[in-house]
């Protein structure tokens, strides 16, 4: 009887056991299929400690585990569910799959080849060793084993997405896109599908159908970053720059420290007219990628566009260090010079437009500006030739005319300067300084009759050329004839109060035109400047 009784104790505890390992693994189950992952590991574990060949407790723990990301660890609680229990579908699956995200292939492989053996649901085995060869970048082997899948799971979207990743690598884009599209008839919400699809899209130059790809993506979800970028830059391929600025903002509000996107998205308000706001942008880019030539540059247009000329300059200069196989434009050397010049840094500026012409020596407009800055820096002979070549591309550039007759004036050949001043002159006879540089060249070779018809002129022009009206009350004073003398040289040192030489022909001309007291004024004043004039007091002496 008492034998009897311990086996009834002894059976009753054993069921009793059982029953609360069984009501700790479907706590854990129900955790785990509930999302309590932590919670799930806690329980599963006990439940493993108490019972170590519980299958069912290590296959749990092991997909609690992975979620919670530790993935060795979990990879160790599949492989003994499997190995407790060889012939479980689920379980070959589950370490199957950790097998493959942990690059461990061969053991992959070896579990979908197991679960190939068994009778239910081959399709999934299948798809798993496409997934492995793919992996191996066995593409044919891996195409064959998901073509298998296809066949035995034809609703199954997991297995059209992989075959469209399969064809994509394998260059055949049509069949990559027939099954990402069949995909998401199974699966119409699957963002990562939609990205997919689009990108290949572009590939395959279908960019209205890969915007609408991406626009389904920042749809279902609008903080799939990447896609703002791509919107961004298919908007901008379109020219739709407006719509790209959009999307390139929402993108570098979320990665800020991507170069792409802020490079992108300077280019596109650039395009939208706005350098202010671009500027920013492309300093950022610059920021990311200092080695980047084509931000660089898009910084220095920029600087340049916003008038920041020493900015432009600053920012050529460091183009200039990075673009080390020859990446600099001609535009970019004369931009450079043009930045320099505008900051009144003549003498920097001539390099970058001779760097401009050694590439393309034909640029008259570049000749020109670097002959005015070769004679701002008194380097007239080298200036002259640069003006001969825009006069020979343009013979109506009157600029060049004039400038090249002041390059001959500082070099003090006076006859040279004649005839392109007079060709100055001729084609902008308004043009005062044209005038006023010519006049004063026939002053310098004695031709007095030229000089002072340009002074004539030039007093049509501007009646208070101060100038003009001084010189040709001189000549009037030359030739006798006081009245007009001195009609010049009143308004001239009314003008000029303070010239010397203007009182002081004013006074010998009101004395021989026997205006003596206004005479003895004009004298006085020309002392007043400078009391050692001995004309001046000579001619005072006289008339006293």
């Amino acid at each position: 009887m008492q034998m009897r009784i311990q086996k009834i104790l002894l059976i009753s505890l054993v069921l009793s056991a059982a029953a609360v390992s069984a009501q700790q693994l479907e706590a854990g189950r129900s955790a785990f299929q509930n999302k309590k992952f932590v919670e799930a590991i806690k329980l599963l574990r006990d439940e493993v400690q108490r019972n170590p060949n519980s299958h069912e407790a290590h296959y749990y723990l092991g997909l609690s585990l992975w979620q919670e990301g530790q993935r060795e660890e979990a990879f160790a609680e599949l492989q003994r569910a499997r190995d407790l229990e060889a012939k479980r579908g689920d379980y070959l699956h589950a370490y199957g799959t950790a097998s493959l995200e942990l690059k461990k292939y061969a053991e992959a492989k070896a579990a979908f080849q197991s679960g190939l053996k068994l009778k239910e649901n081959k399709a999934r085995f299948w798809h798993g060793l496409g997934l492995v060869h793919m992996a191996e970048d066995s593409l044919n082997q891996a195409l064959i084993a998901l073509l298998k899948a296809r066949e035995a799971a034809p609703q199954d979207a997991e297995i059209f997405r992989a075959l469209g990743e399969a064809y994509t690598r394998h260059n055949v884009p049509a069949l990559a896109i027939e099954h990402y599209r069949e995909a998401l008839k199974l699966r119409p919400d699957w963002v990562e599908v939609h990205y997919a699809l689009g990108k290949l899209l572009i590939k395959d130059k279908n960019f209205n159908e890969a915007l609408t790809e991406f626009q389904e993506v920042v749809r279902l979800d609008p903080n799939y970053s990447e896609a703002y970028f791509d919107l961004g830059n298919l908007y901008f391929a379109g020219r739709k720059y407006t719509e790209a600025t959009t999307a390139l903002e929402t993108y570098v509000a979320r990665q800020p420290d991507s170069y792409p996107g802020h490079f992108l998205l300077a280019k596109s308000l650039y395009a939208t007219r706005q350098p202010a706001a671009a500027l920013p942008r492309a300093e950022r880019a610059v920021e990311l990628n200092a080695s980047s030539v084509e931000a660089q540059r898009l910084l220095a247009n920029l600087y340049y566009d916003t008038r920041a000329y020493d900015s432009t300059a600053a920012a050529y200069e460091q183009l200039a260090e990075i673009a080390i196989n020859g990446e600099l434009q001609m535009e970019d050397y004369i931009k450079w010079g043009r930045s320099l010049t505008r900051a009144k840094r003549y003498a920097e500026a001539i390099t970058p437009f001779q760097l401009a012409l050694a590439l393309d020596s034909s640029m008259a407009d570049v000749s020109f500006d670097l002959g005015t800055l070769l004679v701002i820096e008194k380097r007239y002979a080298e200036a002259i030739p640069c003006f001969a070549k825009k006069i020979e591309a343009d013979p109506t550039a009157a600029g060049a005319y004039f400038n090249q007759g002041i390059a001959y004036i500082g070099l003090e050949n006076w006859l040279a300067a004649i005839p392109p001043l007079k060709e100055s002159v001729r084609l902008r006879p308004d043009h005062l300084e044209s005038r006023l540089s010519l006049a004063r060249t026939y002053a310098q070779v004695d031709s007095q009759a030229q000089a002072e018809a340009e002074y004539e002129a030039l007093i049509g022009l501007d009646p208070k050329n101060s100038e003009a009206l001084k010189q040709v009350g001189f000549y009037n004073l030359l030739k006798k004839n006081y009245t007009k003398a001195t009609q010049m040289l009143r308004k001239h040192v009314e003008l000029e109060p303070k010239s010397e030489y203007g009182w002081l022909w004013l006074a010998q001309g009101l004395a021989l035109n026997r205006q003596y007291e206004e005479a003895k004024t004009a004298y006085r004043k020309v002392l007043q400047l400078n009391p050692q004039n001995a004309d001046a007091q000579k001619g005072l002496t006289l008339l006293e």
